[in-house]
């Protein structure tokens, strides 16, 4: 049986070409973790203790670049390595 996706609050930043995500689970031991990377995608994944991450949606990778644009956090489903929206 395939675990249910969980919720996560993901954070992205960059400086050059130096990625950091810290990613914040709800109700879990370590709620809080962070990761660094030459890219956006490694940073996430190693947050998310990963090997790599996926993007369900061609869009979402466009929200998760607009929200680090802004500031912002973003709620996301994690399924296995495939990040989804929420309402997805």
């Amino acid at each position: 049986m395939k675990p249910r996706p969980i919720p996560i609050r993901l954070a992205t930043a960059h400086r050059g070409h130096d990625h950091r995500a810290m990613a914040q689970f709800p109700g879990v031991d370590q709620p809080l973790r962070s990761g660094r990377g030459p890219d956006r995608e490694s940073a996430i994944a190693a947050a998310l203790h990963r090997t790599c991450i996926f993007y369900a949606d061609p869009d979402l990778e466009r929200e998760v670049i607009l929200a680090e644009i802004r500031g912002a956090d973003l709620v996301l489903l994690l399924d296995d390595i495939t990040l989804r929206p929420v309402a997805a």
